[in-house]
This record gives C-alpha cells, sequence and structure tokens, in this order.
C-alpha cells in the first residue's frame, strides 16, 4: 500500500556501493483495514501479496505491475516491520498495516539493491552491488536523534554480489549468500568471520534456532540443511516442484515455508520432509517469502580467523577499505556550466564521515571534464543521458586523532561518466527518484569515476607513510524546485572509495653499515610479496636484508614447510626482493646502507603481487 509521493529529498546514508538518499512518504490519511500478525506471509514478484497463514489473501501491498525481488520482516514486528527490495534501485519500508513510510534509493542507476536482512535489535543489514566493480554489506541502525530514524554504522566490501541476508540472534553475526558461498561477518566489531560455505553458488539462505541453516543453491534444485560444519545434514524435496527461490521459518519453529519460481508455496516439517500445507498459489514469476514472527537463527561459533585482511608497514594501515561518506554543500544553480560539447563540474567543500581503517572526517574536492553526454545507459537520480569523462582532478585530507592524511587523485578515460543539466519546468521520465510527469526546475551534475588513482601521506608519531592505489568517487550535486517553487531536494552527496597497491616509507642514511627495520603485516591468503627499494643518487648501494616471517608470534624455521622463496633483484639505484609461499602474520625485514656518499633518504614500499581470491573488507 502506497502513501503519498515524497515531497522532498530527506537525509543520505551513503558509501561507494550505493549512496542512498532516504525519501520520506507523507502517511496516508485513510485508517488501515487490518495489521500484520504472527504467522502472516508476503510473496514478492509481481507484486507484493499479503497472505494470512492459511493461504488467504490479506492485502495486495505493491500492485503486480511493480516488480519486488525480495523482503523480510524484522524479527519481533516493530513500528516498521516491512523492508522490500523494488528491482531495480528502491528498497521501501512499510508500517503495520502495510502502508509504505519511507525508501532508500541509489542514486546512480548502475547500482543494485540486491537483498536485506533485519535484526530484532533495531539493525539493518542492505545489500547493495555496482556492477562488477564494488559490492557492500550496508550496517544501518535506528537513531531517534536522527532526522530519519537511520544511522549508517558501516559496512563491508563483499567479493561477489550478495543474494541473501542472515541476521542471527546475538545481534552481531550476520550471514550472506553468493556466488562464492556462505559468508559471515560481525557487524558489532566490524570483523570478517571465516565462510560458512564455499565453493558452491548460494541463492537463499535461514538460519535455524540449533544454529544449522537452510541453503537453496543457484538455479533452486533443491533444499539443503546445512550444518555448522558446512556439511550437508539432510536434502528438502516436494514432488513435482523445481526452482525455489525463496525460504522462511513457520512462528511454530517445527516448519518451514518454500516458495517456487512459478509461484508454490509450500510448508515442511523440519524432521520428515514432508509436506504440511500448500500448494498455495502465489503470482508468478516470484522472488521470496518472508514470515512474521520466524523464530531468529543461532550462530554458530566461528572458528578463528586465519589472520588480517589488509597489508600494512610497520603497523601503519593504508586506505583499503576507507570509504567517504558526506554532503556538498547548497550551490545556485551555475551559469553556461553544461555546453552541447561538455562541462567542467567542480565538486567542492564535500565534507562528511570517513568510515574504514581511519574513522574521523574528511574533506574533498573535484574538477571534472566531461565530453558529449550522447552516450547510452542513464547516470543520476534523474537519469541523465551521461557523457565520458575527459579527466578529473581532487584532493582529500582525513582528521583521525594525531594522525593526519593528505592525498591527490586523477584520472581519465577508462568507464567513468559524468552528466550535467541546467532545466526549467521540465520532467524526467528516466528519474529512479520522481515520477515521469514531476516538473523540476534547476540542475543536477552527476559523476561515477572508477578509473582513477590516489597518492595519500599518512602521517603518524612524526613519520610520513606513502599509500598508492586505485580510488573510486561517485558524487552528485543538485538544486531542484517543484512548479510550485517548493524545494524539491538541495545540496549534494559524495562518496569515495580506496584500494591500495602499495604502502611505503622514507629512511634516513648518513654513512656504511646503518640498518632500518621494518615489517610488514601479511593478509590472509597472500601469495607473494614484493619490497622494493630505491634511491637517488647513482654511487649508493644498498639492500634489503634478514627477511624472515612470525606467523602468529613465532619465527618460522628454514626447514619449515613451505619455506619462503626470497628472489632478489637489482637494478642501477634499486633492489627488488620478491618473496613467496607467505603465510599470515609479519614479515619482518631491515634496509642496510652498503655505501653511501652523503646524508640522504631512501624509499621502501611493500606490495601483494597476487592473492588467491579477492576478499573482504571490514568498514
Amino acid at each position: 500500500m502506497r502513501a503519498a509521493h515524497m515531497s522532498k529529498i530527506g537525509l543520505l546514508a551513503v558509501g561507494l556501493g550505493a549512496a542512498l538518499l532516504l525519501a520520506a512518504a507523507p502517511g496516508s490519511t485513510a485508517a488501515p483495514a487490518a495489521t500484520f500478525a504472527p504467522g502472516d506471509l508476503v510473496v514478492t514478484g509481481p507484486g507484493m501479496r499479503w497472505l494470512r497463514p492459511d493461504g488467504t489473501t490479506a492485502g495486495q501491498l505493491e500492485a503486480p505491475g511493480t516488480r519486488v525481488t525480495a523482503a523480510a520482516f524484522r524479527p519481533g514486528g516493530g513500528s516498521l516491520p516491512l523492508y522490500a527490495v523494488h528491482d531495480p534501485l528502491v528498497l521501501r519500508v512499510y508500517d503495520p498495516s502495510g502502508i509504505e513510510q519511507f525508501f532508500f534509493v541509489a542514486d546512480d542507476v548502475a547500482k543494485r539493491t540486491t537483498a536485506v536482512g533485519l535484526g530484532a535489535n533495531g539493525r539493518e543489514y542492505p545489500a547493495v552491488s555496482h556492477g562488477a566493480l564494488i559490492n557492500q554489506l550496508y550496517i544501518f541502525k535506528q537513531n531517534p536523534n536522527k532526522g530519519s530514524g537511520e544511522e549508517l554504522v558501516g559496512l563491508f566490501l563483499v567479493p561477489a554480489p550478495v543474494t541473501d541476508v542472515e541476521a542471527a540472534s546475538d545481534g552481531c553475526t550476520v550471514f550472506y549468500s553468493s556466488q562464492l558461498g556462505v559468508g559471515r561477518v560481525d557487524a558489532c566489531r566490524l570483523v570478517v568471520l571465516p565462510d560458512l560455505l564455499s565453493g558452491t553458488s548460494v541463492a537463499k539462505i535461514r538460519l535455524l534456532p540449533d544454529s544449522s541453516m537452510l541453503v537453496v543453491p543457484a538455479g533452486g534444485r533443491e533444499i539443503r540443511r546445512v550444518g555448522a560444519d558446512g556439511k550437508t545434514q539432510r536434502t528438502y524435496a516436494v514432488p513435482g516442484a523445481a526452482g525455489w527461490v525463496g525460504l522462511d521459518l513457520a512462528p511454530d519453529g517445527a516448519s518451514f515455508w518454500a516458495l517456487t519460481q512459478t509461484g508454490a508455496l509450500y510448508r515442511l516439517d523440519f524432521v520428515t520432509g514432508t509436506v504440511v500445507q500448500g500448494p498455495l498459489a502465489a503470482p508468478a514469476p516470484a522472488t521470496d517469502v518472508t514470515v512474521l514472527g520466524a523464530p531468529q537463527g543461532v550462530a554458530p561459533p566461528a572458528p578463528p580467523a586465519s589472520g588480517q585482511d589488509t597489508l600494512d608497514l610497520d603497523r601503519v594501515l593504508p586506505l583499503t577499505g576507507e570509504v567517504f561518506a558526506g554532503f556538498l554543500p547548497v550551490r545556485p544553480a551555475p551559469e553556461k556550466v553544461c555546453g552541447p560539447g561538455g562541462a567542467t563540474l567542480r565538486f567542492e567543500d564535500a565534507s562528511g564521515a570517513s568510515i574504514g581503517p581511519y574513522r574521523g572526517g574528511f574533506g574533498a574536492a573535484a574538477e571534472v571534464k566531461v565530453g558529449r553526454q550522447s552516450l547510452s545507459g542513464r547516470l543520476g537520480a534523474l537519469g541523465l543521458p551521461p557523457g565520458p569523462v575527459l579527466s578529473v582532478e581532487g584532493a582529500f585530507a582525513i582528521a583521525h586523532g594525531k594522525t593526519k592524511i593528505l592525498g591527490t587523485f586523477s584520472g581519465k578515460g577508462g568507464s567513468s561518466t559524468a552528466a550535467c543539466a541546467i532545466f526549467k519546468s521540465r520532467t524526467f521520465p528516466n528519474s529512479i527518484v520522481f515520477p515521469p510527469d514531476y516538473i523540476l526546475s534547476g540542475y543536477a551534475w552527476a559523476l561515477s569515476a572508477n578509473s582513477l588513482r590516489y597518492e595519500a601521506a599518512i602521517t603518524r608519531a612524526g613519520k610520513v607513510y606513502s599509500d598508492k592505489g586505485r580510488t573510486f568517487v561517485v558524487a552528485s550535486r543538485f538544486d531542484l524546485v517543484d512548479r510550485l517553487g517548493k524545494d524539491s531536494g538541495s545540496g549534494g552527496r559524495y562518496a569515495q572509495h580506496f584500494i591500495s597497491d602499495t604502502i611505503g616509507v622514507s629512511d634516513p642514511f648518513a654513512a656504511k653499515g646503518e640498518k632500518r627495520p621494518h615489517s610488514a603485516g601479511i593478509p590472509a591468503e597472500a601469495a607473494t610479496i614484493e619490497l622494493v627499494t630505491s634511491w637517488t643518487k647513482p654511487g649508493d648501494r644498498f639492500t634489503i636484508a634478514n627477511v624472515k616471517l612470525v606467523p602468529r608470534g613465532r619465527s618460522i624455521a628454514s626447514a619449515a614447510a613451505p619455506p619462503l622463496k626470497v628472489t632478489t633483484t637489482r637494478g642501477p639505484n634499486s633492489v627488488k626482493v620478491r618473496v613467496s609461499n607467505v603465510q599470515p602474520g609479519r614479515l619482518t625485514f631491515s634496509v642496510n646502507s652498503e655505501r653511501v656518499g652523503k646524508k640522504t633518504k631512501v624509499k621502501t614500499a611493500v606490495a601483494i603481487v597476487h592473492r588467491h581470491r579477492k576478499r573482504l573488507e571490514a568498514v
């Protein structure tokens, strides 16, 4: 049931994978005919149907012409018990009568909200995918002191698009499924936990009170019950039924509901596997089912993590996993910025929260040159036609306690796009926020840049470390009024994410025989580490020596298996050491001077050459 369309863009909860706009929907004046009750089901697909436990229809929450891909009831209900993912970009929130109260919407049509999980402790876990580039699992919590009641706590960068999310009863452990299996995280400590299931593409999951889990592999061929060890305990099947797309527990805890793509809904007994109710009919193609009052599952004990997930140098972390989530101030409509042949956009004075290894505040600015807006696709909340990004030049700063970080970023070409429009009394049929006949005046800019490089100087305890890598920026700036001249949204959003390639430091040397010790934290599943020391004066000579691996606090002996493989390559003004067969732990080494003419500074950088697979990062 849909309340009136929102009149103004509200709060922003933002991250690179999805800049999520929160839009308020004024409440309906009509008295609710009914409210959700324990055991009620909501089935998604073409529209969203509300069913009573006996299969009778209590209401149609969304019309059949609206595609809804997933839904979740909050354990225990509450004032906002139901969340639903509308294809492709919107996460809608409903009250106990099934009336929409507000919704989150991505600010770029390239992003998708793929799943959502809810916790009984007032937390929400939406998952968002930005193509093959960035996949994220967000952590929001309800905060009555915020205007929207929602606050971004953190997020995880995950290695593949998330297909389902399940929150455990402990209020911290969150499971998610993807084409790589079933992963898990601790959302309270922002720690990545070992996977529950690997090597199997999984579409749907439901955690059970005995710490086992119902799993639907991709394709929906069967329903498995998987133990805490990741091994299959049994399978469930219904004669003539296949293509399972949704699961949830019945409130009695002794049975569960299962939905097929054709819209057949069954309730199965956990012990015997027999059908105790159904098939009930739902519109096809169905996509998900959720049950109010379903008992929460209990998280099984997680084995200890195998090691850290980010390379460091001397325990100084790079910017991998750092995310900017912020705003741009309101600016009046610029003149003659958007020309037919291109545009120059300035995203100035961005500020907000920096979430990641360096929590604190950030400031950023960027100048973007855009070519003719003639590319296919749509960009930004208004769905503008994009143009190629010809160049980006920007700078940023992070304040994190006594640690100061200054950096720059730049790039051009690639798949980066931007859009610009200045308009009066115009509608936007491709908008992901406004109806197609909604008349607006003002201006709007949008940027989605993913081919950028950054360099940052991290100053800690008087020593400066250099960090280099890739960065991704999503930004928008707008000032919109409706046909009556009322504010329909103003300001802007800015989000940026960093992935480091190398981290380095400069050491002073004055004479032969001096040593500068260092250590590098080795991430889990890193295969090879590369150390590079370089200098500028031709007559000088340095070496990297005493390379040792200390896994979990003990030195690894030369006879241990597998032994470290250390290969040294020299150049006129550099020495490179490649260390293979590394394990999680700390790699210690020293930079030694063999020949020094005058006082000089020598740069040493550490990089990961290879990972077996892309890991999660907690932010």
